[in-house]
């Protein structure tokens, strides 16, 4: 086994990892002057408040009704003076959007539903005894493992079948056939833990067409929870030496990990800013220099960076037909 390898990581776009964890209605308020998000625990919350303030909130959460989550959000916003929480940027637009909730009717119950589901905050993976974000060694391993099986692809030029299943793809490219024989199983990445202060900021997710057209895309926006650029991680890389008689042909290495995450994530990378160009966006003009290995993390990683090029199949929806 070799020696683990120290690597920091550093974002130079935003990044949102899921976790299936939402902001709760009655763990955050928005500081509207301030633009921030201010999330808290509603126990320490409930101890600052009067007995009759408390009475009067008890009975807004035994409705248990959409209409009363907005009655919820009304009262920690006329409360907010008593939270003491952590405190994460929001974009302009989303204060606009906080108003907006706080100003519809309890009675009009089918519109409430309906802005309650859009008002949904997604969270980014987060330590739950600190609360700060940090990088699952599992999202760093797949992105590495993208990058290792289209380079395999490069070099075996394996045609695309119709209808075969990614995962025997997968076992051809990497000439296996079990997880015995799967270089991948002697690479351990741990988690990636926060260096220093980590800014985060909620913003909106929405579709964009890749080339201007006089029809806009089509498609829900998300309201996510990102790290911004800059931020630093630090964690560990081990690449082991398969045991005798494990069967893999082709070991891992640090430099073949690093020479296939650079050509691959550069490459899409360099796309992206050509589409991102194309429709007025900034562009991130990476660089891939000395020890610096690219990688793409997040959910929104895009269907290219998360597929083998050559047997992708990706699906547009067009007013309910596939494309």
């Amino acid at each position: 086994m070799k020696e683990p390898m120290r690597f920091c990581l550093r974002t130079i776009t935003p990044i949102h990892v899921g976790c299936d964890d939402v902001y709760e209605p009655m763990a955050f308020v928005i500081n509207e002057e301030e633009r921030k998000l201010i999330s808290f625990d509603p126990f320490a919350f409930l101890k600052t408040l009067s007995d009759h303030d408390k009475r009067t909130f008890a009975e807004i959460c035994k409705k248990g009704t959409a209409a009363s989550i907005l009655e919820i959000y009304a009262f920690m916003s006329k409360h907010r003076s008593y939270v003491d929480g952590d405190a994460v940027d929001v974009c302009p637009g989303l204060v606009e959007h906080y108003q907006k909730t706080l100003k519809i009717s309890p009675r009009d119950v089918r519109t409430v539903q309906q802005e309650l589901n859009k008002f949904t905050i997604s969270r980014t993976a987060f330590t739950p005894n600190d609360n700060r974000p940090y990088i699952p060694g599992s999202s760093i391993k797949g992105a590495l493992r993208t990058a290792y099986l289209n380079h395999c692809q490069q070099m075996k030029s394996i045609p695309a079948q119709r209808g075969a299943k990614a995962k025997d793809l997968e076992l051809t490219l990497l000439d296996g056939g079990s997880f015995d024989t799967d270089p991948f199983r002697m690479l351990k990445v741990s988690d990636f833990s926060p260096v220093g202060k980590v800014k985060k900021a909620i913003i909106y997710a929405v579709n964009r067409k890749k080339k201007p057209t006089e029809r806009q895309a089509r498609g829900p926006y998300q309201i996510l929870e990102v790290i911004e650029p800059g931020a630093l991680f630090v964690g560990w890389l081990t690449v082991g030496k398969p045991e005798k008689g494990a069967r893999i042909d082709t070991p891992l290495s640090f430099d073949s990990l690093a020479s296939s995450a650079n050509s691959f994530f550069k490459e899409e990378a360099t796309r992206e800013d050509r589409q991102l160009s194309l429709i007025g966006s900034q562009t991130t003009n990476v660089k891939a220099e000395g020890t610096t290995i690219l990688v793409r993390l997040g959910r929104h990683s895009g269907a290219e960076c998360v597929t083998i090029d050559g047997h992708r199949n990706i699906r547009i929806m067009l007013g309910g037909r596939d494309a």
